[in-house]
This record gives C-alpha cells, structure tokens and sequence, in this order.
C-alpha cells in the first residue's frame, strides 16, 4: 500500500514536471530572425541631339542647310513670297553637322550620304579633307553618354574654272558651266544625310 502510494506520488512528480516543462518551452521560444530589403531602378534616357534642338529619338528628320551661303537664296519667280537656293559658278557654303549624345548610355553614330550632283561640277571636303565629287560615308564612331558631342564640318564649292577645281580640271569649262545656267530644266543638285545612333554596352 505504501509502495503503490510511492509511485502515485512520483507519477504525479512526473506529470507535474512534464506540464512544467511544456509550459516554459512554450514561453521561451526559438531564435527568430527577420529582414527586408527592396532595391529600384528606372530606365535610362535615350537623347541624341542633331544640331541645337532636334533631337531624333523624337523626330525623324532634321535641319541640314547645306546649300545656304551668302546672297544664295533668292526670290526665283518673283512672287515675293518663298526662296530658293541657288547656286552658280565661284559659289561656295559649308555645314556643321554637332551630335549631341544626351543619354544615360554610351552610343555610336553612322553617317550615310546620298550625294546627286546632276551632272553640275560640285566638289565636297569634310573637314582637313581633300575635296572630292561625293562624300564618304562616317562608320559607326563612339560618343560618350551624358553631353559627349562630335562636329562634322561639311564644304562644298562650285568652282569658278576648272582649273581652279582638284577634280574637274579639264570637264569643267566656260561652255559646260554656260550650259547648265542655260537648260530648260535647271539642275537640281541634292545632299541627303542620313545619321544613326545606336547604344552601346
């Protein structure tokens, strides 16, 4: 009797120190860590700026006054309204072509010509250059994001002789020039210049 008094009592002990335990296992919990972190980004500006304000990620053409020199463009049929640009021989004009590249972006920059002179004994140079017929055109060349810029300085000239020309020595005379002021349709030579910028990296 005594003993089976002995093991109620220790079985009892044994609850009441496993109730004690769940009870303080509850209240002292596990290490418990936490963080947060967030990161933002936004997508780069992509600005290329021919010239002062055209920028051609906006536009697709821009202003290329080439054929503009002094006392060159004149009221042709008189009405008073409209100018053309004329050109004759001993004329002569030029073009600065500034390239802006105004992104967050390093890029590069093309040129393509398309040069129709009509058969009137135009001579190009771009800038130190030699004069030639046509104009060769610019490969892609780097420019640096963030205000890198890059000048292209384009000359023409219609010389008064040929003699005084690099390339039309001997075609360009007296009565090939006369002949040209004289045609029933007057030439029309024309310069089209087509720029690309691309990213890089």
């Amino acid at each position: 009797m005594k003993k089976n008094r002995m093991m109620r009592l220790a079985s009892g002990l044994l609850v009441a120190v496993l109730l004690t335990t769940c009870v303080i296992s509850g209240t002292f919990a596990k290490y418990v860590s936490e963080a947060e972190a967030t990161d933002t980004a936004r997508v780069a500006k992509w600005s290329f700026n021919v010239g002062s304000n055209n920028d051609i990620a906006d536009a697709t053409t821009f202003t290329f006054d080439l054929w503009n020199h002094t006392d060159g463009n004149v009221d042709y049929d008189g009405d008073g309204t409209g100018t053309e640009k004329v050109i004759a021989p001993g004329t002569t004009g030029d073009f600065d072509i500034v390239l802006t590249n105004n992104s967050e972006v390093n890029a590069t920059y093309a040129i393509e010509y398309n040069v129709d002179n009509q058969g009137v004994p135009i001579e190009y140079k771009v800038g130190d250059g030699a004069w030639k017929t046509t104009l060769d055109n610019v490969a892609a060349t780097n420019i640096a994001m963030n205000g890198g810029t890059a000048t292209i300085k384009i000359q023409w000239r219609w010389a008064f002789t040929g003699a005084q020309s690099e390339n039309y020595t001997s075609s360009q005379t007296d009565i090939t020039d006369t002949d040209l002021g004289k045609a029933d349709t007057l030439a029309k030579p024309s310069v089209t210049a087509k720029i690309t910028a691309t990213q890089v990296d």
